[in-house]
């Protein structure tokens, strides 16, 4: 890899919740094909808003959420090899539901070694449990990244390992 950003580059994004469906965003990182750039990864932070906490605490509901290449909508599961980065909220009861212990925010992932990409779009999707009535709920996501260069063979590699990996 020849060159890279030395400052990180900052993006964010939003997902709506509806109950027991993914949902998701698609974020153009600013990069073609051809251009034989990629992306580093260095850190991604997740946010929850109140409802969806409250959800998670009261009813006992469970949220996933994940960055994926395109073409991975299907199921947002840790087994799916196409997702980059996965995330999975739940009430943890501690023998009665008022004893729940619930997770401070935010998520936060320092990413050592960062993750590459050689996409031009990225996909941030959320899920959460059937007849959850999580309507109105949703994840933030802030990524930290670096632009790279890389070569035709570096492309063809992540390619690989992202997308033709079955």
């Amino acid at each position: 890899m020849a060159s890279k950003d030395m400052y990180a580059n900052m993006l964010a994004a939003k997902v709506i919740i509806a109950d027991d469906t993914i949902s998701g965003v698609e974020i153009n990182l600013g990069i073609s094909l051809g251009q034989k750039k990629g992306i580093l990864i260095d850190r991604i932070d997740y946010f929850m808003n109140e409802a969806l906490a409250s959800m998670i605490a009261d009813k006992g509901i469970t949220a996933a959420w994940s960055i994926s290449p395109p073409g991975s909508l299907s199921e947002i599961e840790i087994d799916n090899k196409s997702i980059i980065h996965y995330t999975r909220a739940s009430r943890v009861d501690d023998g009665t539901p008022g004893n729940s212990v619930y997770n401070v925010e935010p998520y936060v992932y320092e990413l050592t070694p960062p993750i590459i990409l050689a996409s031009p779009q990225i996909y941030f999707l959320s899920h959460a449990t059937a007849s959850s009535g999580s309507n109105g709920t949703y994840i933030r996501s802030r990524m930290s990244y670096r632009y790279i260069d890389i070569s035709t063979q570096e492309y063809l590699e992540l390619a690989e390992s992202f997308l033709l990996v079955g």
